[in-house]
């Protein structure tokens, strides 16, 4: 039976490089358009196909969808975004031969910070692992989330920390940073696609935490990038890695200590995409 990959967020910060990597042949994108008449999946071409022709297929689902923002005005976006669109995905593919889904989940329900666990964007991303678990058991498929911290690297056109620390700091704007002891954990992009091409041939499902052991202080992020761009010599010392204090004992920690060295390249990398 051929196996087929479904992908929707394929465009985003993640999907986008996930499916330079991946076979193209058999993977197919779920996009906004598809769910406009009637419900359509594309390929790398752009061209439209009908779920009729997969009625016979192997179908893995890697639900990458998704909005983050932390304003109250973008409350309506992040629940379409987050739960109305996968639900008319699910709703759509139900009848089709789904052996697994995968769906990235986000480390802001561990955080210690009750205000980063109340966002409505970390509500949703719960909410949904939810619609997709209960989806999996009724509909007999293996159901996989990965909870992800903070990726990095490449072009990022995100409001997250990293990008507007490197902005500010090409821009000479000042120090973005609020809370300059807030830790954070960093998980480097190639990473995240590999352990995403795991999954993908695997069969096993769960939850899983895929982060670094070891986080650091967003004053130490800035502090080294700054150091760089004034000295052009890499200054480790700058980088103060802590130990991981959102890591739980009620999931598995699937990979930790993963690509610490490779960080001080990979920060400076983004200050010259």
């Amino acid at each position: 039976m051929n196996k087929i990959i479904f992908i929707t967020g394929s465009t985003g910060y993640i999907g986008s490089q996930l499916t330079k990597k991946i076979e193209t042949k058999s993977t197919f994108f779920i996009n906004k358009s598809s769910i406009k008449d009637n419900f359509y999946v594309f390929n790398n071409k752009n061209e439209k196909f009908g779920l009729s022709e997969f009625i016979n297929k192997e179908i893995i689902v890697v639900h990458l969808a998704t909005f983050f923002s932390k304003s109250l005005e973008d409350e309506k976006k992040i629940i379409d975004a987050n739960i109305n669109f996968g639900n008319l995905v699910l709703k759509n593919i139900g009848n089709l031969n789904i052996s697994k889904s995968i769906y990235l989940n986000s480390m802001y329900k561990f955080y210690n910070d009750i205000n980063t666990r109340e966002l409505m964007y970390t509500k949703t991303k719960t909410e949904f692992s939810e619609i997709i678990k209960n989806h999996s058991l009724e509909n007999n498929y293996i159901f996989e989330e990965i909870f992800l911290d903070n990726t990095f690297g490449g072009i990022d056109k995100r409001k997250k920390i990293v990008p507007l620390i490197i902005e500010s700091l090409l821009k000479k704007e000042g120090n973005p940073i609020n809370n300059p002891e807030n830790k954070m954990n960093l998980m480097y992009l190639d990473d995240v696609i590999e352990r995403i091409k795991i999954s993908i041939n695997s069969q096993d499902g769960g939850s899983n935490l895929f982060i670094n052991e070891k986080s650091l202080a967003l004053s130490s992020i800035y502090n080294f990038l700054y150091e760089f761009l004034n000295t052009k010599e890499i200054n480790e010392e700058y980088l103060k890695f802590y130990d991981n204090e959102y890591i739980t004992n009620s999931l598995k920690i699937d990979h930790k200590n993963i690509n610490l060295s490779s960080i001080p390249d990979e920060l400076i990398n983004m200050l010259s995409i």
